[in-house]
């Protein structure tokens, strides 16, 4: 038979698992969500509801797919909305007439496939000084693991933890209602393994950063001279190479099974062919990338990547490609 019912105080029961699991101190509170897209939902919502007497927000919309949605939700509610880039980052003069009218600012703070970690404190702390709160974004638990535990006042942290979970944890200043989430079943995630973020602790900068800076020839890193990044992943592209043609022939070659429509946690690439949509990765050409970079791109995860004889693999991963083209172009001629 049916059975439908609601859950009471299980939202608040998930809360404070996730604040006591990470030591937060009681004057930072803490949320959960279902994913990145709920969460920033709720807060773009939540923010506004607390303060109704602010107009203004700040989106940079660059380094993450999840803020096209709230730029356009905010611009349907015609609130006041300043669109920033990555080279805004740095351009504090943009900033200087912060006022009474500016609400919250949202900022990636690192890349989802990449891993490159952006240099943010500067903007923040402009930000923090005029009392606006930052909705700061996190793709990767290993980068928010790493950061202090106390918060400023105006502070707002939106953290992926795994597929099922992100949370937010506020500073004083930056709490807000979230109805939808409060009002979920939550009891599928009151558990160790609910709870546990993914991929953590396996960053190598020293394998990383080696394999790099001797790629076969052919391979180019996408990260060249860039220290402030995430090291558990090697990123590279071959130059007017499809990434998924590269991607399935070193799969074959290393015996690993590519899932369909889901990351692979060995090989993985941009590549529009791979994911049968152009949009899945537009929000990378809003930076230096254009779409011929992003359809080459190639990450591998520096674990699985030690296991394996890498280098001579992707030389002939390449090879394999390069041949099948040929024998394509010739039958074409034909």
């Amino acid at each position: 038979m049916n059975f439908v019912s609601t859950i009471p105080d299980s939202w608040e029961s998930l809360n404070d698992l996730i604040r006591t699991n990470l030591g937060l101190d009681d004057s930072v509170y803490v949320m959960g969500f279902t994913g990145l897209h709920h969460a920033l939902m709720e807060a773009s919502n939540g923010l506004y509801r607390q303060f109704p007497h602010k107009k203004k927000t700040h989106v940079f919309d660059f380094g993450t797919p999840y803020l096209k949605a709230i730029a356009r939700n905010l611009s349907m509610e015609a609130k006041d909305l300043v669109l920033g880039t990555q080279s805004d980052l740095h351009n504090l003069e943009k900033y200087a007439d912060l006022g009474r009218e500016d609400l919250c600012a949202f900022i990636p703070e690192d890349h989802p496939v990449t891993g490159e970690i952006f240099d943010t404190k500067e903007l923040k702390d402009a930000f923090w000084e005029k009392k606006v709160i930052t909705v700061s974004i996190f793709h990767h638990p290993t980068h928010w693991l790493s950061l202090p535990k106390e918060h400023v006042r105006q502070e707002l942290r939106i953290c992926y933890v795994n597929s099922n979970l992100v949370f937010a944890s506020a500073g004083v200043r930056s709490k807000f209602p979230a109805p939808i989430a409060q009002g979920m079943n939550w009891r599928h995630l009151l558990n160790e393994e609910g709870l546990r973020p993914e991929f953590v602790n396996n960053e190598n900068r020293e394998w990383v950063s080696s394999f790099e800076a001797d790629l076969p020839e052919g391979f180019l890193p996408v990260l060249d001279g860039k220290d402030s990044r995430l090291w558990d992943r090697v990123v590279l592209r071959c130059p007017d190479l499809d990434g998924e043609a590269l991607q399935w022939e070193l799969a074959g070659l290393t015996g690993v099974s590519l899932p369909e429509d889901q990351v692979s946690p060995e090989i993985e690439t941009t590549s529009p062919s791979r994911w049968s949509h152009l949009r899945t990765f537009e929000y990378m050409l809003d930076s230096p990338t254009s779409l011929k970079d992003v359809r080459e791109i190639l990450v591998i995860d520096s674990t699985w990547g030690q296991t394996v004889s890498l280098k001579e693999q992707l030389v002939e991963a390449r090879k394999r490609v390069i041949e099948k083209q040929g024998d394509r172009l010739q039958g074409a001629k034909v």
